[in-house]
Parts: structure tokens; C-alpha cells; sequence
């Protein structure tokens, strides 16, 4: 159906007992114009179902090399019904090999499925564009500059639509109106697709892949009681909601060889995600890292991290924490600690000072018998003022370097520094030569900056 229409013009008792009716539109509008009760979308066919159509089509069974090259020509078709009709019907009474195969390396060339669906498909596509007006049409043609599944972001569209004078209004907020108007029309049209983020795994998915190895989800929330229980699993890249679905994960988990795990409620934006990768991950360089987003949580009590991590980022958290409550993490090699705007103290095992005010997580006794110490990398900390991390005179033995990042040069940093607070008389000179500067040329002892 291209519009709708009253029902009861052309006879359709759709109100009384027992009367269904089923159509199918390229329009949304249409469907709810026409009052439908229950709106399918179409999605392209999974591999499984593509396969099932490919069979049905072509109507005969296939040795096990032949089925081989169907099953790729079947997955070339994309998942489009139309395609896959029209290919199984093409190969029809074909029982050569060197011909299968042909066809599957034909099809993996440009255009060539086009050519093939012509005569079936393209003439239902041309209608549905030419029943566009002249702006959606030049708007739907703007679209064409950007690659095969492209994600286009809806305001960079706009802005096209307006270069190309598709758009025509006074000022720029009513410029925008139109393009969000024309776009949401065109998609209503099924000539456009709407990109939809998904944001966690549905409970009760993940536990039924029990010989999954590898699962990348980056910036997908998973259930840490489900992925505890893959005994299989090797690679993990995911997101859990909160802590508590941190501490299920910890205490199922036996031993993964790597995984990349980031703690946050909110789904990790593209430009985020892209900061995460080229900034944290690069300057890690590890296989076991976990990133711990803002939120209110005391490491070693009501959060359990996994004992093998190897790179700790701490952003946007609202407390305190003692030195000592990272010791156990004996494989720990960088704890970076970002934009933690409240935190007051990095509390140490030595001396016992009254807290400053503030200060959210009350000082542990004693630090465990190894103390394992990481690197520090601290940056956007500004009520940070005092950091605690000696016995005695001597650093501790694990210590290799405290960075503290810097944008333009490292005069502000050292600063900071000096302006410390020290329980041991001689935290700040011993600690000194172990603090570096992290500049656009690279780490730069804090002794070499200027006051």
C-alpha cells in the first residue's frame, strides 16, 4: 500500500468478530493512518534463515562442496529476501562447480548483485523514489556520497541538505526543524535506516554460549553472574552497569588470558569510546585492563576488582582511598587515576595523621605482607593534596614512577607538587626523583621543570 484509505469505502468489515486483516507498506505513516494494531518492521533474514529461503528457492539438494560456495552466495545476498529468491532461481539446473563458483566471485564484485536483483527489485525501489518530492529526493541522493552501511550522523545530513539548498528557511534552528523532518521522512519511506544503539545483552542470552571463546562488546552492558560462567571464554571486551555486576563476574571468574572491562551506568558515547582506545588503551599497552567510571565505591570492600589486573583506571570517582587497599593486586602495574575532582588523600600505611575534611574511606591498619605498588598516573585531581606511600625513608621497592599529566608544560604540575601535604619528613625528597611529567615530549623528570 503507498497511502492509506478508509476501509469501510471499499467494503472491508474490519469491526466485526473474527475479521483480520495483514498488510504491507513501505510507510509507517501509512500504518498508523490505518489504525494497525501491531506494527512488524522487516529486518534483512540471519545467515540461518537467508539459507533456509536459499534451499527452498532453489529446490534440489547439493553435494557438500557445492553447498559450501551456496552457502557463501547466500550470505553475499545480505539478508534480503528479494536477492536471495532471484539468486537461488538463477542457479537452478547449474551442476557444474566451476559455474557455482563463478558466480560466487562475480558476486562479490560491485554492483553485480544490483544487475542480477534489476528486473525484480530495483523497479519497487525507483517507484518508492519516484513518489518523493524534489527536496527528498536531492536529500536521499546526499546520502549516496557516503560508503555502503555508513553510520551518518543525523546533523552532519542536515548540514549537506543545507550546502546543497534542499533546505530553505530564515534562520538555522528552523533549518534543522526541515532536515530532522525530511530525514524522519525517508525513513518512514524504508529508503533510509535509523541507527540503534544496543545497550546490553537481554538477560539469559549469554549463559546459553557455553563453548564461547571470544566475546567483544565494548560498549555493551553484559550480566557479570552470565560471562562469571564461560569456562571457554578467552577474550573479554564489555561493559557492566555497576559495581555489584563486577563483583558477581570476580567471584565466578577461574581465569581469562585477557579481557578489557569498563564500570559505568551510562552507555559509552562513539567519542568516548574512541578517547578510551586511542588515549587509556595505548598508553596501558596491557591484556588485562579495567576502567572504573564515576560512582561512589571503596576498592577491597563493596568493590571486588580481579586479582590478576594489570592496568587500573580510576575517572570521576567521589572518594578516598588508602594505598594499601590496591596491594593485593600483586600482577598491578598502572594505576591511573583521572578527574577524580573530590578525591583528597592517596592514603599510605605510614604514620597516623587525622584525616583532612573531606576524606570519604576511613585508613586501613596495615597493608598487606607484599606491598606491590603500581606506577601512578595522576591527572585532573585538584583537591588531591596528599599522598601517602611510606614506612620509612625508603620508597616502596615496586615503585617505578609517578606521572602526573600536564597539557602545556609541566610549571603547574610541579606546583602541585610542592604544595603536597607529607606525613614522613622525608616523603617529598625521596619520592621526588620518581615523578615525571607527561608532555608532548614524553616524560619529563619533575626535577628538570621549572617552579
Amino acid at each position: 500500500m503507498w497511502r492509506h484509505f478508509e476501509l469501510a469505502d471499499v467494503g472491508i468489515p474490519v469491526k466485526r468478530d473474527g475479521v483480520h486483516l495483514v498488510l504491507t507498506t513501505r510507510y509507517r505513516d501509512v500504518c498508523e493512518k490505518m489504525l494497525c494494531q501491531a506494527k512488524i518492521g522487516v529486518r534483512p533474514l540471519s545467515n540461518e534463515a537467508a539459507w533456509a529461503l536459499f534451499v527452498e528457492t532453489l529446490g534440489s539438494d547439493l553435494p557438500p562442496r557445492r553447498k559450501l560456495i551456496a552457502e557463501d552466495i547466500a550470505k553475499e545476498c545480505k539478508g534480503l529476501p528479494l536477492a536471495i529468491v532471484v539468486m537461488a532461481g538463477s542457479m537452478r539446473g547449474e551442476f557444474e562447480d566451476h559455474v557455482w563458483e563463478a558466480t560466487l566471485e562475480n558476486l562479490k564484485r560491485p554492483g553485480v548483485l544490483e544487475q542480477c536483483m534489476k528486473e525484480s527489485v530495483f523497479p519497487i525501489l525507483v517507484h518508492s523514489y519516484n513518489r518523493l518530492d524534489k527536496n527528498k529526493q536531492l536529500c536521499f541522493l546526499t546520502c549516496a556520497l557516503y560508503p555502503e552501511d555508513w553510520l551518518i550522523p543525523r546533523r552532519e545530513l542536515i548540514e549537506l541538505f543545507i550546502d546543497e539548498g534542499a533546505i530553505h528557511e530564515d534562520r538555522r534552528r528552523k533549518m534543522y526543524n526541515e532536515g530532522h523532518r525530511l530525514l524522519d521522512e525517508l525513513e518512514k519511506a524504508c529508503l533510509l535506516e535509523a541507527w540503534t544503539r544496543i545497550k546490553r545483552i537481554p538477560d539469559g542470552v549469554i549463559c546459553k554460549l557455553k563453548k564461547l571463546q571470544y566475546l567483544e562488546a565494548d560498549n555493551i552492558a553484559v550480566k557479570g553472574e552470565e560471562v562469571g560462567k564461560l569456562r571457554k571464554l578467552e577474550l573479554l571486551r564489555c561493559r557492566f552497569e555497576n559495581v555489584n555486576e563486577l563483583n558477581e563476574y570476580t567471584l565466578l571468574v577461574i581465569t581469562i588470558e585477557s579481557y578489557s572491562l569498563v564500570i559505568t551506568a551510562r552507555s559509552v558515547t562513539r567519542a568516548y569510546r574512541a578517547r578510551i582506545d586511542d588515549d587509556y588503551f595505548n598508553f596501558f599497552n596491557r591484556d588485562k585492563v579495567i576502567i572504573m567510571g564515576e560512582g561512589e565505591y571503596k576498592i577491597g570492600e563493596t568493590c571486588h576488582l580481579l586479582r590478576d589486573v594489570k592496568a587500573l583506571l580510576i575517572r570521576g570517582y567521589g572518594g578516598g582511598w588508602n594505598i594499601s587497599s590496591f596491594m593485593g593486586l600483586e600482577e598491578l602495574e598502572v594505576l591511573w587515576i583521572k578527574g577524580c575532582d573530590e578525591v583528597s588523600a592517596l592514603g599510605g600505611s605510614g604514620g597516623q595523621p587525622g584525616e583532612p575534611e573531606g576524606q570519604l574511606e576511613e585508613r586501613t591498619s596495615s597493608s598487606p605482607p607484599e606491598d606491590h605498588c603500581p606506577n601512578l598516573k595522576i591527572h585532573e585531581c585538584p583537591k588531591l593534596k596528599r599522598i601517602e606511600m611510606l614506612d620509612d625513608a625508603s620508597p616502596p621497592l615496586s615503585l617505578k614512577k609517578i606521572v602526573l599529566t600536564v597539557e602545556v608544560d609541566g610549571n603547574r604540575e610541579k606546583r602541585w607538587w610542592e604544595s603536597l601535604e607529607w606525613v614522613h619528613p622525608e616523603a617529598k625528597t625521596t619520592l621526588e626523583p620518581y615523578v615525571f611529567v607527561d608532555s608532548v615530549d614524553g616524560n619529563i623528570p619533575l626535577q628538570e621543570c621549572r617552579s
